[in-house]
């Protein structure tokens, strides 16, 4: 009997995005174009199976394991990667359904983000431009939400006076 070896690839990411500029915003614009196509099928199929089941935690349950075996089947371990996509799956359905659309997106986005762009401070590296511009990109992300949620209100600062 053969026995059967494990192989685990590394998660590389979009290596086109290191050739340039006008590539990296390609591939933001595609990341965030797949990001809205999946959270939008997400909630079709998530108020479909609501309908269908008529339970939504049930629902919820399935879109979660309809997800994660797409990302399982072609995994060189399915049953460890449909576990913890189901987890992951299930918590951002959990977040849909308690936050909403837009924040969903959002989140999603920024895991795809950092998914194809990892955090890389070291600037000496001649890959570091796309980790730097999507750290930048995630930073005015953060305080362009912190500024629209805080919409005239005071801050901190003039609380202590």
């Amino acid at each position: 009997m053969a026995e059967k070896s494990l192989r685990l690839d590394p998660m590389v990411g979009d290596l086109q995005a290191l050739t340039g500029v006008r590539f990296h915003f390609a591939t933001f614009t595609s990341l965030f174009a797949n990001t809205i196509g999946r959270a939008t099928f997400m909630v079709f199929l998530l108020l479909g199976l609501r309908v269908l089941l008529r339970n939504q935690w049930l629902a919820l349950a399935a879109t979660a394991s309809i997800f994660s075996a797409m990302i399982a089947v072609n995994s060189a371990l399915p049953w460890f990667v449909f576990g913890i996509a189901f987890l992951m799956n299930g918590l951002m359905l959990f977040y849909l359904l308690r936050f909403g659309y837009l924040a969903t997106v959002v989140v999603m986005t920024c895991n795809y983000f950092m998914g194809h762009f990892p955090p890389d401070l070291h600037w000496a590296n001649w890959y570091a431009s796309s980790s730097t511009l999507c750290i930048l990109f995630l930073a005015f992300l953060t305080a362009y939400g912190f500024r629209v949620a805080t919409a005239g209100q005071k801050t901190l600062a003039d609380d202590f006076d």
